[in-house]
């Protein structure tokens, strides 16, 4: 469906309600089903994924000094138990 100009401010949220509507039938057909989510460069990780998944990838940079300065500045607002937290030897 293509918005006018004047209603493309609502794409992205058109978007996250499709995308908890996805997982809330995911989870209804599949009631055992533990979701993990990407937070999509820090756009999805809010309150209504977490109501879908215990956990959220704060990022995907694997490099340790950057990854504490994203961690730090997530734990602002949400506990570390919903950062899902790769581990990795390089």
């Amino acid at each position: 469906m293509e918005l006018p100009a004047d209603r493309q401010g609502e794409l992205y949220h058109r978007y996250v309600l499709g995308v908890y509507e996805l997982q809330d039938r995911l989870l209804q057909e599949f009631p055992h089903l533990l979701l993990e989510n990407c937070s999509g460069g820090g756009a999805r990780f809010d309150p209504g994924m977490l109501y879908y998944s215990p956990q959220i990838w704060c990022s995907d940079d694997m490099d340790a000094i950057e990854r504490l300065k994203i961690q730090e500045g997530t734990m602002l607002l949400y506990p570390l138990v919903h950062h899902g937290r790769p581990c990795i030897r390089t």
